[in-house]
């Protein structure tokens, strides 16, 4: 089994099946008109600023994305980036793919000159703490409790 990244710039042929996937499994957002996956993703595709689209592979077929954004949804904050996005497809899951995600998110952000990586997560908690992330607090959004998770880059 192998796992690897790249920039979302350089595999600009991966944004319709991204686009599929994204709309399948985030109906609720992107199936109702509210956004478009498509151009969410045509503006993850730079190499050298935020929003700036990650993809995985898993022996070579598309496993999963995720995005450096400048903000976490509606969350108003002084922080930044924030991990955005991140997906894996469901017959990839558990096998290693959020976690090449979060790392290659790392080196990008320090890349980009960002001492700090953050993420807002009501669902991933056992992901964040297996990678060392640091929760940094805890919010309430839609009635539902979510954590903000910081790493270093350094």
């Amino acid at each position: 089994m192998t796992i690897s990244t790249d920039l979302l710039a350089d595999r600009a042929d991966l944004i319709a099946p991204l686009t599929r996937l994204m709309e399948r499994e985030w109906a609720d957002w992107y199936g109702t008109g509210q956004a478009s996956a498509r151009h969410d993703l045509e503006q993850r595709s730079v190499r050298d600023r935020l929003p700036l689209g990650i993809v995985a592979h898993l022996d070579g077929g598309l496993a999963g994305t995720c995005a450096l954004t400048e903000t976490s949804g509606e969350l108003v904050t002084d922080r930044r980036p924030w991990i955005g996005g991140l997906l894996v497809d469901p017959a990839c899951r558990r096998r290693g793919v959020a976690r090449s995600l979060l790392n290659r998110a790392i080196v990008e952000a320090r890349k980009l000159g960002f001492g700090r990586l953050f993420a807002l997560s009501a669902h991933a908690r056992h992901l964040f703490e297996a990678e060392d992330w640091q929760l940094i607090e805890t919010i309430t959004l839609d009635g539902e409790p979510h954590g903000i998770y910081m790493v270093e880059t350094a």
